[in-house]
């Protein structure tokens, strides 16, 4: 199964590790989290809006990634759960 993230990307069920809600996610650990990734160009943020959501994956090669999603974390969630 896939999770659409908004504009056309979508994320297999099984990559994902995390749906964080941005308006919470303000501890200096997930800020540091977010600027790794962004040094490591393993940041995505997909278009359509502003972000409010970030999903962290790891693909079966070990690659982890963050998209930064204009869906809130609640709507992802539960499309995510819906599907499965």
């Amino acid at each position: 199964m896939m999770l659409h993230l908004g504009d056309s990307c979508m994320v297999f069920h099984r990559h994902i590790l995390a749906i964080l809600d941005l308006r919470t996610a303000e501890g200096a650990g997930t800020r540091a989290f977010f600027e790794r990734a962004r040094a490591q160009h393993t940041l995505v943020t997909v278009p359509e809006g502003a972000p409010r959501s970030a999903v962290i994956t790891v693909d079966d090669a070990g690659t982890c990634r963050v998209y930064l999603s204009p869906i809130s974390a609640l709507a992802l969630k539960g499309r995510r759960l819906a599907d499965l």
